[in-house]
């Protein structure tokens, strides 16, 4: 049965009265007519102003010239809703914009000019620092942070603005020798830190701290030396885990998930690859590998003091092989834990820097011992050796493409120097001979760390002439383009996104095209980025029946530096307050700067209290701002 809709009666009878007074010639201005009663009983003088034999059906029943007056039109066309099959909704004008702050990430540049002449962009000096720093954007302001822990107040955490080198907060009590890992840990989609705080064999807490240094949670992980959390989605779920030596957290709360049953000691960095290509993530832990529920599946080679694991590949079938960089010994494992070689060598073990460093498709391996530099091959044999000033070898090495050929360069600091060696020959191109450290099991790092497009080498130092935070860049300005992001020890680019999101799954370093662990990857292998963004435009109810029609306009456009070849739009209506997929659909081709224009069709019953659309909801397209993919509407003109 149709209904009523009294409001629109009301006014209807009101402007009707005021037309009848004036055609019987009544004064204007005399006092309005009460018009308090909204009966369907006439008024008093009898004249008959309700059509009480008006029916909706879009004739004039009663004579009076109006249309189905009594009854309600939500859209203001003059079609009355119970016979309104159509409304107009108004299409967007189409858009042509690219974001700043999205342009970047096309631009990597030319080869810089000289790339080996540098300059300090910044300092924080005043406190010694052993550890690797850590680089990224906590807040969202889309400048990265510089985190690291020092010496300062018998060990703190700081944290600096990446543009300035300013002090932003800190914390005191931290182990000075262990290492900061910043990540999403709890999905509120900002920036996190993990840190820990002990001496080396003694007892150790992790602590992790928000973007603003509020602490989230403090959990004790027993006896360590020189931790350095990994940040990692084991299984894919979601939820983010935090693997600090042989514990496994959870992110989000800092509970004991599970431990590692380790066959060797706890000292060293935990690393994480999916190492049999099975969708699922493998912790590889000195010289160890467990399954994501910490299962022992294998191991390979000696630990002991310093050992570090790192996921490689050297043959041709798809499986990750481990690398055990331990003490007196390197050993290759194959998927298996067959021993493919192994070497002797002195003192602790060390950090290695996995890359092709000589352009021709095979991983090498770089690390110091002995007073040496050494660069192998992925049999074992030597390639080149160069002197350094580092005799215990535990400090580790990463690498970038510095002067954007292609091929990375290794990066180093030993007890006196901080340099850049030519992956392919060993030659030293950049040497500052002002660092100076104890060289404890820290590496530096590459990052965009001002947001300005051009990648900087971040280090710390415990000299005479350098106690602190250095970033040296190119004194050209034109070093090529690097992430914004360096976010944990054994950062190699898939494993954290630029917002410091932790993705559900990582391709294995040798997966993808940079082909890297414990690196930044060159300009060459980082693909321009499209960003999608979403619009509910306009909504149109023709009708407030539960099957009148509703069209939804929706703008889709890029405004990222990269073309997309189509994505999927999904709209979702909101009936009894319980969001329900309404209607997905492709978009087809949209270039860098454009749009596209979708018009929805659905029923009032159907969006019910609002709407909600989402474009590439799967997460299938690498953006360049993966939290601006949506928009809700909650304007619902019925009751």
């Amino acid at each position: 049965m149709l209904s009523r809709i009294t409001g629109f009666r009301v006014l209807h009878l009101l402007l009707l009265t005021a037309c009848i007074d004036y055609e019987f010639g009544k004064d204007p201005a005399q006092p309005a007519l009460d018009t308090a009663d909204t009966s369907d009983s006439p008024p008093d003088d009898e004249t008959d102003i309700g059509p009480s034999d008006e029916s909706c059906n879009g004739v004039d029943d009663d004579g009076d010239g109006l249309v189905d007056e009594e009854y309600g039109d939500v859209d203001g066309d003059g079609a009355a809703d119970c016979v309104d099959d159509a409304c107009v909704s108004e299409v967007p004008s189409p858009r042509s914009e690219v974001s700043d702050a999205c342009g970047g990430s096309v631009d990597a540049g030319v080869p810089p000019a000289n790339p080996w002449n540098v300059e300090i962009l910044w300092q924080y000096l005043g406190s010694g620092v052993a550890s690797t720093p850590a680089i990224g954007d906590l807040d969202g302001d889309r400048i990265p942070e510089v985190v690291f822990n020092n010496d300062a107040a018998g060990g703190s955490t700081v944290v600096l603005d990446g543009v300035t080198g300013r002090r932003k907060w800190s914390v005191t009590g931290m182990d000075p020798y262990s290492g900061p890992a910043l990540g999403d840990i709890d999905g509120d989609g900002f920036g996190d830190v993990v840190t820990s705080s002990g001496s080396c064999f003694g007892e150790h807490v992790v602590s992790a701290y928000d973007r603003d240094g509020v602490l989230m949670w403090r959990t004790p992980i027993g006896n360590a030396c020189e931790t350095y959390a990994n940040l990692t989605d084991l299984d894919g779920d979601g939820d983010v885990e935090v693997i600090v030596n042989e514990y496994v957290l959870d992110g989000a709360t800092g509970a004991v998930l599970f431990t590692l049953d380790i066959t060797g000691t706890n000292w060293g960095a935990p690393a994480v690859a999916d190492m049999d290509n099975d969708g699922t993530q493998e912790i590889l832990l000195e010289t160890d590998v467990f399954d994501a529920a910490g299962n022992l599946l294998w191991s390979c080679g000696t630990g002991g003091n310093g050992t570090f694991p790192q996921p490689v590949n050297v043959d041709a079938d798809d499986e990750g092989e481990l690398l055990v960089a331990g003490a007196n010994r390197m050993t290759l494992c194959d998927d298996d834990g067959t021993v493919l070689w192994s070497r002797n060598y002195s003192s602790y073990g060390t950090a290695v820097c996995v890359a092709d460093f000589d352009n021709d498709g095979v991983q090498e391996f770089g690390f110091a011992q002995s007073g040496n530099f050494y660069l192998i091959e992925s049999d074992g044999s030597n390639r080149w050796v160069t002197p350094v000033n580092d005799s215990s070898g535990l400090a580790g090495c990463t690498s970038w493409d510095v002067d954007y050929d292609g091929v990375p360069e290794v990066v180093f600091a030993d007890e006196r120097d901080i340099m850049v060696l030519d992956g392919a020959t060993g030659a030293v191109v950049v040497r500052d001979p002002n660092h100076g450290s104890p060289t404890a099991a820290e590496t530096p790092a590459v990052a965009d760390v001002d947001g300005d497009g051009h990648g900087d080498l971040v280090y710390g130092s415990m000299s005479s002439d350098y106690t602190g935070i250095t970033v040296i860049t190119g004194a050209e300005g034109d070093w090529p383009y690097a992430r914004p992001v360096y976010n944990q020890y054994t950062y190699y680019g898939e494993n954290v996104g630029d917002d410091l999101s932790i993705p559900a799954y990582a391709e294995a370093p040798w997966r993808v095209d940079a082909n890297l662990f414990r690196g930044q990857p060159s300009a060459v292998f980082l693909q321009a980025q499209p960003n999608l963004r979403v619009d509910i435009a306009d909504v149109c109810f023709a009708s407030c029946d539960a099957d009148g029609r509703v069209e939804v306009q929706v703008q889709v456009w890029n405004d990222g530096v990269a073309d997309v070849a189509d994505a999927m739009v999904a709209l979702y209506g909101l009936p009894g307050g319980a969001e329900t997929l309404l209607e997905a659909r492709a978009t087809g081709p949209i270039a860098s700067g454009a749009s596209v224009e979708l018009l929805f069709v659905t029923t009032a019953d159907e969006v019910g209290d609002g709407l909600h659309v989402v474009v590439d909801r799967d997460g299938a397209l690498d953006e360049c701002d993966e939290g601006d993919n949506e928009d809700t509407w909650a304007d619902a003109p019925c009751p």
